[in-house]
């Protein structure tokens, strides 16, 4: 659907540009139309191609929980997509963010935190949550668990199951493998993270 007027538009600037060559605004519509032709290109390359991951009876490709701001409702999928719906049901957005390879399916659910909405597919991911784009992404190691959201002092923070502390605000990882959580999502409580499977761990926030 979008690939069409762009073609038309293309070929109607192209020959636009066959009787006034040296036009400088035709060639940059030209270049411009070309890029977006390009980029449509290679996605619908990479749909043609796209095969389903592995999932599980019991783990499909809605097991995640969907969040909400009190507005809008947000889905992670086992497929590697990510939506955005309004009250109503129309969809506002939806985006495809990276491939689940773990095996077993995908579960952990999206989070908000301090303006960010936060996914956790293969790296943590932060979006924008009015239109889906990129705001970071962070390299951490992926679990069936659900990341969770603290606070150390003015700082919010994302706490993944397998116990990194990511910064919301630009992605930074303050802390590394602090602890290990595979099917759980670690609790907060009183400025105290709880790590709890086959045992648990618990670790107090610093203040600052």
């Amino acid at each position: 659907a979008k690939m069409k007027p762009l073609n038309e538009e293309s070929r109607k600037v192209k020959a636009a540009l066959k009787k006034t060559p040296d036009d400088a605004d035709l060639k940059a519509r030209a270049a411009t139309l070309k890029a977006s032709l390009d980029a449509l290109e290679a996605e619908l390359k990479q749909s043609a191609t796209y095969a389903d991951p592995e999932t599980h009876s019991v783990n499909g490709f809605s097991t995640p929980t969907p969040t909400t701001d009190g507005t809008d409702i947000y889905a992670t999928f086992g497929n590697g997509v990510v939506s955005c719906h309004d009250a109503e049901g129309n969809r506002k957005w939806a985006r495809f963010i990276e491939k689940p390879t773990h095996g077993w399916g995908h579960s952990a659910s999206p989070l908000l935190v301090d303006g960010r909405l936060i996914v956790h597919i293969l790296k943590v991911t932060a979006l924008d949550p009015s239109n889906g784009a990129t705001v970071w992404q962070t390299e951490s190691s992926p679990a069936w668990g659900s990341e969770v959201q603290a606070r150390i002092g003015d700082v919010a923070v994302v706490i993944t199951p397998g116990g990194d502390f990511i910064r919301a605000s630009d992605g930074r990882k303050l802390a590394s493998k602090v602890s290990k959580l595979t099917y759980c999502a670690p609790v907060v409580s009183d400025g105290v993270v709880y790590f709890i499977e086959h045992g648990g761990k618990a670790v107090r926030l610093p203040a600052t």
